[in-house]
């Protein structure tokens, strides 16, 4: 039997949202003209960067035929990756933020796997890059081909973020079809991955650390008690019912003690005297009734879990003494 490797033309687009990146921008797009694989196209999204994003963006573009750019009004992450499927031209996409970067062979070892595996989607580990200088991190799974029910298990345990980013995977065009990020929301990926993964025939695991994920204070995911945290407990529970839909029951439970996570961290973090903090809890616990409604889920749940899911603003309370008290 032939195996299929990377150089069978395959066009891969590639889609960069670019904002407020200017002395980053650099590395992440030399990154995508070193690749060992050559038939690529790069979308940089400028997404009304303030800086000098867009005219960094317009000169690339100039050296290299295959970059185009579209420049467009701040619209946020999801806006900006929505506009780079749009207008892409590739049989495979491939995400990656302005301020990451790739390892040379990325492309090339993530199509050749998909190839050899007769997998849609692709997925490999990364390396965490600090500011700060501390030593690089990997972050690897475990290898391998596997079926959509097998991948959407690993999305619901404790490493499932491997199988949730973006940045860390090459996507079959057709699975896509029109499924897009949710505009305006934080932790947009959580709301997209089980449902890639349970389009894709297979998954091909690559245990290679091919993505250089940069880690600077001030980011987005890195800032505590922002609202738009919230967003990620919602997707956890739009992911609930989608998998008691599908009746997916074996996804349930651990699916539900990662909506705990989610849930609490944020809780934790919560201004509820102000009402914009007292809003936003309201509305995930509309969208989260399916598991709050549960009563199979509440029953694995502590004594502390069963309080702050049916009185949070008690339980807040409760937690602020106790850390008072420290």
């Amino acid at each position: 039997m032939e195996r299929k490797t990377a150089n069978q033309n395959d066009k891969i687009s590639v889609i960069v949202p670019v904002y407020k990146v200017e002395a980053l921008l650099s590395r992440c797009v030399d990154s995508i003209a070193a690749q060992t694989y050559p038939d690529w196209e790069l979308i940089l999204v400028d997404d009304g960067s303030p800086d000098n994003c867009g005219a960094l963006c317009d000169a690339a573009a100039e050296k290299d035929a295959r970059i185009r750019v579209i420049h467009q009004a701040n619209g946020g992450l999801s806006a900006a990756r929505n506009a780079g499927i749009a207008q892409a031209s590739g049989d495979w996409l491939a995400f990656l933020d302005s301020d990451d970067w790739w390892a040379p062979t990325f492309l090339e070892e993530m199509l050749t796997a998909a190839k050899q595996n007769e997998a849609g989607l692709a997925v490999c580990g990364w390396v965490f890059e600090y500011e700060d200088g501390r030593p690089p991190e990997d972050r690897l799974p475990e290898p391998g081909a596997l079926s959509p029910r097998e991948a959407l298990m690993i999305l619901s345990s404790p490493d499932g973020v491997l199988f949730v980013t973006a940045w860390n995977r090459l996507i079959r065009r057709s699975l896509w079809g029109d499924l897009r990020f949710p505009p305006g929301k934080l932790h947009e990926d959580e709301f997209t991955a089980h449902l890639l993964l349970d389009r894709a025939e297979k998954t091909a695991v690559l245990a290679r650390p091919l993505v250089h994920y940069w880690q600077r204070g001030g980011s987005i995911t890195a800032v505590s008690g922002d609202l738009r945290h919230w967003d990620g407990t919602e997707a956890i529970a739009e992911r609930y019912r989608y998998f008691r839909d599908k009746g997916y029951t074996e996804l349930l439970a651990p699916t539900f003690r990662k909506f705990l996570y989610h849930y609490f961290l944020c809780l934790r973090s919560l201004d509820t005297d102000s009402r914009e903090g007292r809003e936003r809890l309201a509305a995930v616990r509309r969208s989260a009734e399916p598991l709050l409604g549960d009563k199979e889920n509440r029953k694995n749940c502590t004594a502390g879990e069963k309080l702050g899911l049916a009185r949070p603003l008690l339980w807040k309370r409760i937690h602020r003494l106790r850390r008072a008290g420290q």
